[in-house]
């Protein structure tokens, strides 16, 4: 199974200029938690990620308001993504590796924003066949004091299904 059989397409996106409520509101209608930005709707070129946890840590706890814009919150690039080619065990093994729960999707040579694959799509997908895969990224991202943001360091990757 490739990575374009495992995205949702076409995901939700923001701006970098897109108020932080705007983005808010994005993620309560579609029950989501995480929605990429794109410096255009055009180009699709991926330029962060804003995740529920980003505005409850750096806009809500900090006591800003809705009026911030995307920039001023989201998790910029480098970020962790796979290409819509990418295989299953690519797919996890670079979410475990960045312990990200949700990972974007471009297009063949990285360019374009084309899906986003969150952790209940890899369960869903692969539980049934591939459990010892669901197992091995479940228990990397579910360590405690797992780090975040850009200073993680990669897990080496599980030897089960390599």
């Amino acid at each position: 199974m490739q990575a374009k059989h495992m995205m949702t397409r076409h995901p939700a996106f923001v701006l970098p200029g897109d108020s932080v409520a705007r983005a808010a509101e994005l993620l309560r209608d579609l029950r989501i938690g995480s929605v990429p930005v794109v410096a255009d709707a055009e180009s699709l070129r991926i330029v962060g990620i804003l995740t529920d946890r980003d505005l409850a840590v750096r806009c809500v706890a900090r006591a800003h308001d809705g009026h911030c814009t995307v920039t001023e919150h989201m998790t910029p690039v480098p970020l962790a993504t796979v290409t819509e080619l990418a295989s299953a065990t690519a797919v996890v093994d670079r979410m475990a590796e960045a312990s990200v729960r949700r990972i974007l999707v471009t297009n063949e040579d990285g360019t374009k924003l084309v899906g986003i694959i969150a952790q209940a799509d890899v369960a869903r997908l692969l539980g049934p066949t591939e459990p010892i895969k669901v197992e091995y990224l479940l228990e990397t991202l579910s360590k405690p004091g797992r780090t975040v943001g850009p200073s993680r360091q990669p897990q080496p990757a599980s030897p089960a299904f390599h």
